[in-house]
């Protein structure tokens, strides 16, 4: 397994094996508990999935998503220790059974990316 920091507390991990049909990718931010933002915190996937810069609402995405053979997208935090884990996620089938062996990892890296990094706004603010 391979991990990148992408940003201070985001970090992309990768495992390469061929053992499997799909492909996970996974975009983990790790932020301290505290009762001032918790709520806050546990909103945020639940905001950020609603809609992105270049694709504003879910019908967008999910189009997008069923481009690549019906990707899956999924988002959510959880708790572990004395941090909160918000977690997004996109499976994807592997490359090697795709229709002429058309690459789709690229395009669906930068749709979790895009998601996660380019949300849709509103007068500088998530839209909600």
């Amino acid at each position: 397994m391979t991990s990148l920091e992408i940003k201070q507390g985001i970090k992309a991990h990768i495992v390469q094996t061929d053992l499997f049909k799909t492909n996970l990718i996974c975009v983990i931010i790790t932020v301290p508990l505290n009762r001032e933002s918790a709520t806050k915190n546990a909103l945020i996937p639940f905001m950020l999935r609603r809609g992105t810069a270049n694709l504003p609402d879910q019908t967008l995405i999910n189009r997008e998503l069923d481009d690549m053979y019906g990707a899956i997208f999924n988002c959510g935090i959880d708790k572990f220790g004395d941090n909160q884990i918000l977690k997004f996620y996109i499976e994807i089938i592997n490359d090697s059974y795709t229709l002429d062996n058309n690459s789709i990892l690229e395009k669906s890296i930068n749709t979790l990316l895009d998601i996660v990094f380019n949300p849709v706004m509103e007068e500088r603010k998530i839209k909600k």
